[in-house]
Order: C-alpha cells, then structure tokens, then sequence
C-alpha cells in the first residue's frame, strides 16, 4: 500500500490543540479497559460526523477486538483520537506542534500523560484511523512495541474487521517481489527501531508475519501471545522462538503467502 503513516513517540509533553480553536464538539466517550477511555475531539461539523455515526461504532469496537486476539492486559492510558475537518487543518496544527513532521495522512503520537492519535476527514480515515487506534490500543497496555510488530499489527487491524487482517496490496506486492527473488526475514526486520528505517515492502513483510501468526494453527498463535506478554525490553526477539517450533520459518511463511492470492481485493 502506497500510504505512509508513522508513529512518534515524544519526549516532551505538548499542549494539545496548540495553536487551534477547541475543537466543533466532543462524542460520547467509550471505555477502552476499566478506567481509560478513547477520547474523541473533533474538529469536523457535526453534520458531517454526527455523534450515531457508523465509524464511532466501529473504532469503538476495535479495542476489545485487539485485545482479546492477542490477550493484552488492561490498558493503563487514554486515548484521544484528534480529527480534523481537513488536511490544511490538520497540518497546520502538526506545523505549529510537531514542526519537523513529514507530510503524512494520520500519526500516533505518544507523549507523557497522553496517547493522541491525529487524522483528517478524507477517504481514507477509517483505515487510517483503524492503523492508529491499533498502535494506540497497544501502547496503552504494553508501553513499548517492537517497531516491526507494532506496525505489522497496525497493518492486519487496518483493514475491516470482516476481511479477518487480510491486505491484498500486501500480498499483490510481495508475491511480485518473491518472483523479483526476495525472500523473507525476520532478523532483518527485528533490527529495525526507527520508521526511516522501514519501506513499503517492510510494512508489507511485517503484516505478512503478522498474519501468519494469527491466522494458523494455536501453537502460531500462541508464539505471538506469549511474547507480547513477555518483556518487550528490546532484549528479546520473536524470531528465535519461532524458529525454535518452525523447522523453516521463512519458507513456511513463502508458502502461506502463495495461499493468499485469490482472495477479493481490499
């Protein structure tokens, strides 16, 4: 997918709204685990996103989803969904607070006391905002995410739930490069800590891994389980426990891939 979306993680805290008018109006604020919430300040009319509307309902449902696909514990921060009436409003604040941002559609952005995710009104919000909430969701239960996984996750919960994380430009792209001779790697990806470091066929291989864990058999699913309950220090690494129940993981997720070339397109 030609799209990219980033995560910051800031190192200072930074009023929210700097720079801008409070927002047209706040809707109804949904529990995200016990006592956090998703936080919704909008700055688009109400005509256009009335508080019923479909995609309330919808980010609404994504956080239980989440966590009960990868059992993740009760999250311990709010989150607050920023979205703007249009993309000039939208840059205009992430000019004024974020300066140095590159121009992308939606951001999560993580800051002491605060997990903000940013968007605009377009086209293409709701898979924005579904890879966002994602990236949310699980930095307010876990804290830190590996970089290959946090953003292979986010691409398998970007996609509607119905379509069970199945991207079809993912698979488009990776099958094109397998017959370019590429081949998978994990290790590769598990080196990885800055989003400068990742292209599109890094996200793409992320999501791959990701859906391959998620959509086999138990004891995939439980590698992944297991290790999002693990520690995430940066000391330990996904790949040698797959390997370590996988005879050849690269191979096997070859194999799976060429599986998903049929499937409608999203």
């Amino acid at each position: 997918m030609a799209r990219w979306i980033a995560r910051i993680m800031a190192l200072t805290v930074l009023a929210p709204w700097a720079g801008c008018r409070l927002p047209g109006y706040v809707a109804p604020q949904p529990a995200l685990d016990g006592n956090a919430r998703i936080e919704y300040l909008l700055r688009v009319p109400q005509e256009v996103l009335p508080p019923e509307h479909s995609l309330f309902a919808e980010l609404n449902a994504m956080p239980a989803a989440i966590r009960e696909a990868l059992e993740l514990p009760p999250a311990g921060q709010n989150v607050r969904v920023y979205l703007f009436e249009d993309r000039d409003q939208y840059r205009s604040f992430l000019d004024d607070v974020y300066p140095h941002l590159p121009d992308r559609r939606a951001y999560f952005v993580g800051v002491d006391g605060e997990l903000a995710v940013y968007a605009y009104w377009s086209e293409q919000t709701r898979a924005d905002l579904r890879h966002e909430l994602t990236h949310a969701v699980m930095h307010a239960s876990l804290g830190e995410v590996p970089l290959w996984l946090d953003e292979g996750l986010a691409e398998y919960f970007e996609v509607p739930a119905d379509r069970n994380g199945f991207n079809s430009a993912h698979v488009a792209m990776l099958a094109q490069s397998m017959a370019e001779g590429w081949q998978p790697d994990l290790a590769r990806l598990e080196t990885y800590t800055e989003v400068s470091d990742m292209n599109r066929r890094d996200y793409a291989e992320a999501w791959a891994w990701v859906h391959w864990l998620l959509s086999g058999p138990p004891e995939r699913n439980d590698l992944l389980v297991g290790y999002l309950q693990s520690p995430l220090d940066g000391t330990t690494r996904l790949g040698p426990q797959i390997a370590g129940v996988v005879k050849d993981p690269a191979a096997a997720l070859v194999e799976h891939l060429g599986g998903l070339t049929t499937p409608a397109s999203n």
